[in-house]
């Protein structure tokens, strides 16, 4: 009798440059694996565990390609009688060198894994296939094919479908360099209805995943919000050197909030790819993601449009009494540029980048009269973000923009993604929402503003954390 692992493992198994590594990593969330287009870079059989909260709840072994299944399948048919045929292989060649990759590749096959046979069905069948599913028959395993065309068209895909029919428990369709988290559950969970010892330890584990996937999506909630907080109170200082030294300490604040923004954006980023498991950025990220925070190109397609700042602005105060005037004029500013009073101003006024910054000069008075310049006391530029600009819309759009793209990239991808072509439309998901999820973000913001009601703030935070959390299963699709 074949042993039964206590952690359900499969052997992902095929012949070379079939995208049996792409599928393993995909599979395994892990894309430290080398994937390369040279036929053969997998020499030896790796070890690949799908951990969560630090407990192995999967394994998947990544296994190089047949060397000769033509001999190998002459030995298991002259030995088709004996009780343990792969374990009896392994003895017999396991120290020889002699079918060195094939021993590799039944070697978790004689510990108990199941066998994921990885075709590409962008190619024909061969002669050195059907030998190998001949094989993976004899060998007694559970079977199951995974038809990953790696051209993106299954042209031979009946054939491949014809071919594993009658000797595979299950065949299906995985392209491992799109799969997402959705995907990745389909196949596991048809992988526990065909094999009937592990149902309960794949229930388990599918489970599991599931839960994991809902931390990850409150933890990057939870770092959105955070953010968002961290933006609305964010301040930079420049100190007044001497008179006439306004101009150049306001640019300087300005400067120094813009960096403080992008450094922002930088942390979360790098947080985000760990909760998704992505070692670094293996992408070429659109211009939406790779321009500058600040580009005219990003504040062209991100963001509200003019008609949606009207309507936050206006907006804002109609339940929340009186916070409209804090979202239409910063509490802290006596800015170097005249604020617009009016809503539809407002979202003119601040629709750009170079709009969104705002920067407070204090002015010394004596008496009735007012004297600029001086060193005295210390006289700083101070620079924060405007909440009736359009920055809030645009760094949110960018944040969901990133976090769909690591909840979607599959690990074993490595392809480049391509750049945005000529829109002309705002792009991101903030100018898609309907006005009542707008108004969480706006409430939150203006009570973080504000800092009257601690309570209300907290309705506020639990509030846009239900919006944002419902938002993140749906651009991830889970």
């Amino acid at each position: 009798m074949r042993p039964i692992p206590s952690i359900p493992s499969f052997a992902i198994v095929g012949q070379p440059n079939e995208g049996k590594t792409t599928v393993m990593a995909t599979l395994a969330e892990d894309d430290r694996a080398a994937i390369s287009p040279v036929p053969g870079t997998t020499q030896v059989r790796q070890r690949y565990p799908v951990s969560v909260d630090g407990e192995d709840i999967l394994v998947f072994f990544d296994t190089p390609g047949f060397e000769n299944a033509e001999a190998v399948l002459e030995w298991f048919k002259k030995n088709e009688g004996l009780p343990s045929p792969v374990e009896t292989f392994i003895a017999t060649f396991g120290g020889q060198g002699t079918f060195r990759q094939e021993v590799e590749i039944l070697a978790p096959l004689g510990e108990g894994a199941a066998v994921m046979y990885v075709v590409d069905a962008s190619r024909p069948v061969r002669p050195v296939d059907r030998q190998e599913v001949e094989v993976l028959r004899l060998t007694g395993a559970r079977r199951i094919g995974v038809i990953n065309s790696k051209a993106g068209e299954g042209e031979y895909l009946d054939d491949w479908r014809q071919l594993m029919a009658r000797d595979f428990n299950h065949v299906h369709e995985f392209n491992g360099h799109k799969a997402t988290f959705r995907d990745r559950i389909k196949l596991l969970e048809a992988a526990r209805t065909v094999i009937q010892e592990w149902e309960v330890p794949m229930g388990r584990s599918i489970q599991a995943l599931r839960d994991d996937w809902e931390v990850r999506l409150r933890e990057v909630t939870g770092l959105i919000v955070q953010d968002i907080k961290g933006t609305a109170e964010l301040r930079e200082h420049e100190t007044i050197q001497n008179p006439g030294d306004e101009e150049r300490a306001a640019a300087r604040a300005k400067e120094r909030l813009m960096d403080a923004l992008r450094q922002r954006e930088q942390a979360f980023r790098k947080k985000v790819r760990r909760i998704f498991h992505h070692s670094d950025e293996r992408w070429l990220m659109s211009e939406l993601l790779g321009q500058d925070l600040f580009s005219m190109e990003v504040w062209r397609l991100l963001g509200l449009t003019r008609g949606q700042l009207v309507l936050v602005g206006a907006g804002s105060g109609a339940v929340s009494g009186g916070l409209a005037a804090l979202f239409l004029g910063h509490p802290h500013a006596a800015p170097l540029t005249m604020p617009i009073g009016a809503a539809g101003g407002a979202a003119v006024a601040w629709f750009g980048a170079e709009k969104a910054i705002n920067v407070k000069l204090p002015r010394r008075k004596i008496g009735p009269v007012a004297f600029g310049g001086g060193k005295i006391g210390g006289r700083q530029a101070e620079a924060s973000i405007l909440p009736q600009s359009n920055l809030f819309w645009v760094v949110l759009d960018r944040y969901f923009l990133y976090v769909e793209l690591c909840a979607s990239w599959a690990h074993g991808r490595r392809e480049k993604s391509a750049p945005i072509g000529d829109e002309e439309k705002k792009m991101g998901v903030t100018t898609r929402w309907e006005g009542a999820g707008r108004k969480k973000v706006t409430e939150y913001v203006a009570n973080i503003l504000k800092r009257k009601d601690p309570e209300k703030l907290d309705a506020a935070e639990r509030a846009l954390r239900a919006f944002l959390l419902a938002e993140l299963h749906g651009i991830t699709g889970f």
